[in-house]
């Protein structure tokens, strides 16, 4: 049983003074009887109320929990594309930087003409 199970709250009515006991759901699916704090008086917990509404709060909360799991999947399905594509546009960056680098490298080869000195000009041939 979930956690959420143990701390969702179900709220039962005395019969006797009409007073709103607060339990838990999983206290409650354990219990036979719940003593009432304003009159003192038992009230039943398998009587059709009191079981009802144990009853309904716990499908409510088994389909809550049904669809936090459906949308847990989800994600991690989404996370596990997502890994991928970012996996695949990293590969991509790799092989442009590699072709960069050479194509970078050939220019260097290339133009000797950058690492030599400028030659001086005869300001009396112009």
């Amino acid at each position: 049983m979930s956690k959420l199970a143990k701390e969702t709250h179900v709220f039962i009515p005395c019969p006797a003074c009409g007073k709103t006991e607060r339990v838990k759901l999983k206290w409650a699916e354990g219990h036979k009887t719940l003593k009432c704090r304003k009159c003192k008086q038992r009230v039943d917990l398998r009587h059709n109320p009191a079981q009802g509404l144990i009853a309904r709060t716990a499908a409510a909360v088994a389909t809550f929990e049904k669809a936090l799991d459906m949308l847990h999947a989800e994600a991690k399905k989404d996370a596990k594309v997502a890994k991928v594509h970012k996996a695949s546009a990293k590969k991509g960056k790799k092989k442009t930087k590699k072709a960069g680098k050479k194509h970078s490298a050939k220019r260097v080869i290339r133009s000797p003409d950058l690492a030599l000195p400028p030659s001086p000009v005869d300001p009396a041939s112009l």
